[in-house]
């Protein structure tokens, strides 16, 4: 412990044996005693030798000591790293056996979006009388956008936006994501998944939702985030369009947002490939060239 006292840390480890400390001086007096013995004067002299010696290496210790321990105290706030979570599971569960999991226990599974989870690590939230038991023992996806107990089912035909699905989605990546939490397999025969484990139309619709939606706001994100980017140099001739950057660290892109052609912009190389939906190469560059010629097409819209 850092806070240890100085005394406290002096103290020698029994694992650890100590030096001896070095011999100090003998006085002339003693070199002049015939017995060989140290003289009586001279024995506190030399006690005092020793006894500086030896603090002087309890000293040394200690400071070696409170040191290693410095380096071994980890950093505030630090968690021990997290046991990998085992696989997921890909059981077809019924409506039925998933509410035998709901919130009287003691396991408690619930459904998003059809994916099945064990989530009995969080009884303190999911069992009766806690916050949240009616998530637990059924599909409640409706629920999960609008927070009322009321609303724990698997319909969605109320959704009128796509950001109502893309919060699903977040959702469902929470508990895939969950260092604890597992995933157990699908609810079939419900609004996500036949009875033989495949998709229905209704979740590939929420999906697509829900990735439309990303889109639109990756695009808007892009758009603020790249306004003041550098525009490229143009050129339009003999049915051609060449685009430049002036700076040798960067490449011409076009910013394409909801589908449609934007203004060529300068953008470094390394950030190039970070958004492809929303950076587009020109036809016929390569995605390194500082300088290219594509085909131009007059009746596209260009900003």
């Amino acid at each position: 412990d850092p806070s240890a006292t100085a005394a406290a840390l002096s103290t020698p480890s029994a694992a650890e044996p100590m030096a001896a400390p070095s011999t100090p001086r003998v006085t002339a007096a003693a070199q002049s005693t015939p017995s060989g013995r140290e003289p009586v004067a001279a024995a506190p002299s030399r006690r005092r030798a020793i006894a500086g010696a030896v603090a002087a290496l309890l000293v040394a210790l200690a400071c070696r000591k409170l040191a290693s321990s410095q380096e071994a105290v980890p950093e505030a706030g630090a968690k021990p790293p997290a046991l990998p979570k085992r696989a997921p599971l890909d059981h077809l569960f019924t409506h039925e056996e998933l509410a035998a999991h709901g919130p009287h226990g003691p396991k408690y599974y619930l459904s998003i979006l059809g994916t099945v989870f064990d989530v009995s690590a969080g009884e303190v939230f999911y069992s009766e009388g806690a916050s949240y038991p009616y998530f637990v023992g059924c599909d409640a996806s409706r629920a999960f956008q609008s927070g009322e107990a009321a609303d724990a089912t698997d319909d969605l035909s109320t959704f009128t936006e796509d950001a109502h699905f893309a919060a699903l989605v977040n959702w469902k990546k929470f508990y895939v994501e969950h260092q604890i939490y597992t995933q157990e397999g699908k609810l079939v025969g419900g609004n996500f998944y036949t009875l033989e484990g495949n998709p229905t139309s209704s979740l590939e619709a929420a999906l697509e939702a829900a990735e439309r939606y990303q889109r639109v706001q990756d695009a808007a994100e892009a758009k603020t985030r790249l306004a003041n980017a550098p525009h490229c140099g143009t050129r339009v001739e003999h049915g051609a369009r060449s685009v430049w950057c002036s700076s040798s660290h960067h490449v011409p892109r076009e910013l394409v947002v909801k589908g449609q052609a934007g203004h060529c912009i300068c953008v470094p190389l390394t950030d190039a490939a970070v958004s492809p939906l929303l950076l587009s190469v020109f036809p016929g560059c390569e995605p390194d060239a500082n300088r290219c010629t594509s085909p131009f097409d007059p009746f596209k819209r260009h900003a």
